[in-house]
């Protein structure tokens, strides 16, 4: 069957994960096991809508970035963020009459505060946020939201993320998946193996 669907994921896809950077950054692998687990517990909970961006922030000040306060985290994640070569194919696609998804597990109104940021335009896009819809990435649950929401036949569609247990589920559901490992010619070589007209 011919493609028609392009699921995408937003962060170190289509643009920078900042968080992994701020993690890299203010050395996440020195911390305490303790302060590991409170900080990846806060960013699951921020992620399904269940923790505000202002705690996650607070909590990210506590256990990671002591000399940051809330609202120089988000600047700071503000500063570093950067659109990445496949936000170049989106246009492309788009007049090519792909539908685009990007399927992101994120925080709430990360998608129009990024947009601002990076002067992009999310408009043609169906951006379907975890943080708002209480489901985040590898829960079966949350692909099953995207196709009955979004109306998609999955042997129709390709799903590109780059944290493989993502895969997956795409996979499970009859989906096309491609593991982004920041190899751009691979990526535009597998849509073109797959009939994508770029």
């Amino acid at each position: 069957m011919a493609i028609n669907t392009i699921i995408f994921d937003f962060g170190d896809v289509l643009v920078r994960d900042t968080t992994k950077f701020m993690k890299r950054h203010f050395y996440f692998d020195k911390l305490s096991q303790n302060k590991k687990k409170k900080f990846i517990a806060a960013f699951h909970l921020n992620e399904v809508g269940k923790l505000s961006n202002l705690k996650l922030n607070q909590i990210i000040h506590q256990t990671l970035a002591p000399t940051l306060n809330p609202k120089q985290i988000r600047n700071f994640l503000a500063k570093h963020s950067k659109t990445l070569k496949p936000w170049s194919l989106i246009e492309r696609l788009i007049k090519k009459n792909y539908r685009i998804i990007i399927l992101s597990n994120n925080q709430k109104h990360a998608a129009v505060r990024d947009a601002k940021n990076l002067h992009i335009s999310l408009g043609k896009c169906i951006f379907i946020n975890s943080a708002e819809v209480g489901m985040h990435k590898p829960y079966l649950n949350f692909y099953k939201y995207a196709i009955k929401r979004c109306e998609l036949n999955p042997e129709k569609t390709i799903f590109i993320d780059d944290t493989a247990v993502n895969l997956i589920p795409a996979k499970q559901l009859g989906m096309q998946a491609f593991h982004y490992t920041h190899d751009y010619k691979k990526l535009v070589k597998f849509l073109k193996g797959h009939g994508v007209k770029i």
